[in-house]
């Protein structure tokens, strides 16, 4: 009994580690020339009533700040003064998930007994960030990146945030040096 127990807890331990690792998604347009960006800004937004960055001013310059100065680790330049190659645009989202797992093995599956199968339900809540890349000149869509992730508490930490535009950055410059062209 304790050693089912014990497989049972590690069982639900590895789908939670899973479960909470970042998944990123990009889109870009094939024939724009990404490589030739080097200054950004970011784009004035208005954003609706239902965005939560709206009334969350905490969460809304977590991702700033963290979108900000990872551009700049990067090499590129910030520059809010109207000489920007690119614009950058964020919005964010969260939605509750649960997973269910069964655990039909190791006891009868008898109910008047008092044994059945095990059934054990996790609720955890899913927080994606959209980051947007713009033409200033045309104002297109150059690129377009999705990351999600588990968070936890009220707002995602600054460590989660990172994470998440991290991701996005890594999948951005791999898709910089792809549209680079000769």
């Amino acid at each position: 009994m304790k050693i089912f127990r014990v497989l049972a807890g590690l069982s639900l331990l590895l789908t939670a580690v899973v479960a909470y690792g970042v998944t990123v998604k990009t889109d870009y347009d094939k024939d724009y020339d990404l490589g030739k960006l080097k200054t950004f800004a970011f784009k004035e937004q208005s954003r609706s009533d239902t965005d939560p960055l709206r009334t969350n001013s905490l969460l809304d310059n977590r991702i700033k700040d963290a979108l900000r100065n990872q551009l700049q680790a990067r090499g590129y330049q910030y520059a809010p003064d109207g000489n920007a190659n690119f614009l950058v645009s964020y919005f964010a989202s969260s939605m509750e998930r649960q997973n269910i797992q069964d655990f039909g093995y190791g006891f009868p599956r008898r109910w008047r007994w008092g044994f059945g199968p095990q059934i054990w339900t996790n609720y955890y809540t899913v927080g994606s960030v959209v980051v947007d890349f713009v033409d200033p000149s045309s104002n297109e869509l150059i690129w377009r990146g999705i990351a999600s992730q588990t968070v936890s508490g009220v707002n995602p930490s600054d460590k989660q945030v990172n994470k998440g535009v991290d991701g996005l950055l890594k999948h951005f410059v791999k898709d910089a040096r792809e549209t680079k062209k000769s």
